[in-house]
């Protein structure tokens, strides 16, 4: 194993989505879904504004956590502002909980 094996071992991607550990979804959680289902692209700051509640920090944690297991996504051309879209897993989550159809999702 070189430095840079050893020094990125356990970390996960920032541009990849990896293996999730298990995640237990809030309403909250949901509320960002059908946000970004409704809104396409979203910043943090949009995402805090429309969905209220914790830090800046504490929502970027939490999207981090979203976007491993593929409820939301971060499509690669991104600026200086990280920009969220639903992902696979939220599109499905949406279909499942409110009988949306896909096709209407995306």
């Amino acid at each position: 194993m070189n430095l840079r094996q050893f020094c990125n071992a356990g970390k996960r991607s920032r541009v990849k989505p990896s293996k999730p550990n298990h995640l237990d979804l809030t309403d909250r959680d949901v509320t960002i879904i059908r946000a970004l289902e409704q809104h396409w692209f979203l910043t943090i700051d949009h995402l805090l504004a429309l969905t209220g509640g914790i830090s800046r920090q504490g929502r970027s944690r939490r999207l981090r956590e979203l976007f491993h297991p593929r409820y939301v996504n971060r499509p690669r051309a991104q600026m200086l502002t990280m920009v969220y879209a639903l992902g696979n897993e939220g599109a499905e989550l949406l279909s499942n909980r409110f009988q949306m159809r896909l096709p209407d999702i995306y």
